[in-house]
């Protein structure tokens, strides 16, 4: 995996009716719109919808997210495996202090 920029996010095609009687959308021929959806730090889900043109960057810059999380998830699965066995050849290496007596105070 390449170094490449991301978004966090979702992009999906929403289909829907706008409520008017007169409307194509009445007749079956629904409403389409290209919507990113992220959630703020705050905890708010955001809503954006996009433009044609910014629907095929955006495909590729939330794939390349979904990949980086991929690659994440991976790693910390390795990470847990490995580390017992460095913690076990931490101790294995480790040379015992010397052995002295301590002083007694008085």
């Amino acid at each position: 995996m390449g170094c490449r920029t991301f978004v966090k996010g979702s992009l999906y095609r929403w289909e829907h009716t706008c409520g008017k009687k007169n409307c194509r959308c009445a007749e079956g021929a629904l409403h389409e719109h290209w919507v990113l959806s992220y959630y703020e730090k705050e905890g708010k889900l955001v809503k954006v919808y996009l433009t044609p043109e910014e629907v095929g960057a955006l495909e590729k810059a939330v794939e390349a997210h979904r990949e980086f999380k991929k690659t994440r998830a991976r790693l910390a699965k390795k990470h847990a495996q490995l580390l017992p066995l460095i913690n076990e050849l931490e101790n294995a290496l480790a040379m015992p202090p010397p052995n002295r007596k301590k002083k007694e105070k008085g």
